[in-house]
């Protein structure tokens, strides 16, 4: 603990206020990401229009996200950044005015909110790049953990938080406390935008951002397809979805599903700081492989699971395992491309979380409907995950030894 602390205080100023707002924007996120799911059906929303709205939220992620690995290299991170505080405004904003669902779904397309919490939409990639400019190479798989590991406790407290909503509900009415809750995000969206607008981000020693060069294109698109095939999984297990399996299956109640988010809040963020040494040991593609074949079993099993308890045991396990490779998927990706490229890099092969996890929350939704006691999402989640391992061995295997 000791050695963590004296790295975190060798960290440049920008990096440790990159971490810090970090942590503040995924704990609304988190908060506000499972919210949305009980705003939705108090007004009358089924499963499939929840997934729908998910989907849209995807699509205007992997928008921003391509359109940020284009533009990255003109732009710079400062002013991505910025756009992103920006789209915080407007999900605040346009989810408070209570409208209809065409409405939404363009709400949900243009904002940044999005059903994992925070952690598919334009800030990550551009905070990552950032952080890669203000450390060494040898650095970067440890801040990308302290990223992560503060973005996960962050996600779990809000997780957390929203067992108070009943409380808030009685006092305030649901109306009344989700509309100061999305005031309150779109006000957090702009102090986050004046904060980045005003902390330098450039580093003289890194050369300036460019698109990727011909030799990195290859390898940065085959990761893509393949890191697709791991966001099309992950979109049938959408936070908004699993708190509507758990409510229709067990009868779970906010507090309870809030419970099992924050701790397997608490379990990814372990995670995310035994990634670094882990990967100092078995490489950085080992570790992102060492628990992906467990977690998508353990997914499986959920899905079969007798009682609540099994099912949140089962759902906490996964969630440790699948997250230690989120540090080290970044360093990996940037192990590929030359230091210029790595806003592009990252951009790119990010996109597929959610591109290619749109049409899954819908599909969700409707596997929802159609079963109330096997969790028919979680095992095509499950399948499909066990394949992404597969081909990602396939790749680091052939065309990365030093991964």
């Amino acid at each position: 603990m000791t050695t963590i602390g004296r790295s975190f205080g060798a960290m440049a100023f920008q990096a440790r206020a990159i971490l810090g707002i970090r942590t503040v924007r995924v704990f609304c996120d988190s908060f506000v990401a499972l919210l949305i799911p009980l705003y939705l059906t108090s007004r009358g929303f089924d499963a499939v229009a929840v997934g729908t709205i998910a989907s849209c939220m995807l699509l205007g992620s992997a928008f921003t996200l391509g359109a940020a690995g284009a533009l990255a290299h003109r732009l710079g991170v400062r002013a991505l950044l910025c756009v992103a505080s920006l789209g915080m405004v407007v999900s605040g904003v346009g989810w408070s005015m209570d409208p209809a669902l065409p409405s939404l779904m363009l709400i949900a397309f243009f904002g940044s909110l999005n059903p994992h919490g925070g952690e598919a939409n334009l800030f990550r990639p551009i905070e990552h790049a950032a952080l890669a400019d203000l450390v060494p190479a040898t650095s970067q798989a440890t801040v990308f953990g302290y990223y992560s590991f503060l973005g996960a406790l962050a996600g779990a407290f809000g997780a957390l938080s929203i067992g108070a909503l009943p409380t808030l509900f009685d006092a305030l009415s649901e109306r009344t406390t989700s509309t100061a809750i999305f005031i309150g995000y779109a006000v957090m969206g702009i102090a986050v935008c004046a904060i980045y607008a005003r902390i330098d981000l450039h580093s003289s020693e890194t050369p300036r951002q460019r698109a990727l060069a011909p030799g990195s294109r290859g390898k940065v698109l085959k990761l893509t397809a393949i890191f697709c095939v791991d966001a099309f999984g992950g979109g049938f297990i959408v936070n908004a979805l699993i708190i509507l399996w758990l409510t229709n299956r067990f009868g779970a109640s906010m507090v309870e599903s809030g419970a099992l988010f924050f701790t397997a809040g608490v379990m990814a963020a372990a995670a995310h700081l035994l990634a670094a040494p882990i990967s100092r040991r078995i490489g950085l593609g080992g570790t992102m492989l060492v628990g992906h074949v467990p977690a998508s079993l353990l997914l499986i099993l959920a899905a079969l699971a007798p009682s609540f308890g099994i099912a949140a045991a089962c759902l906490v396990l996964r969630g440790f395992l699948s997250q230690l490779d989120v540090p080290t998927r970044a360093a990996f990706v940037f192990s590929q491309v030359a230091p210029q490229e790595r806003a592009a890099a990252i951009s790119v092969t990010l996109m597929p979380f959610s591109l290619a996890a749109a049409v899954a929350p819908f599909l969700s939704g409707w596997l929802l409907l159609s079963s109330s006691t096997v969790g028919w999402h979680l095992v095509a989640a499950g399948l499909i995950r066990l394949i992404y391992a597969a081909l990602f061995l396939w790749f680091s295997v052939k065309d990365s030894p030093n991964g």
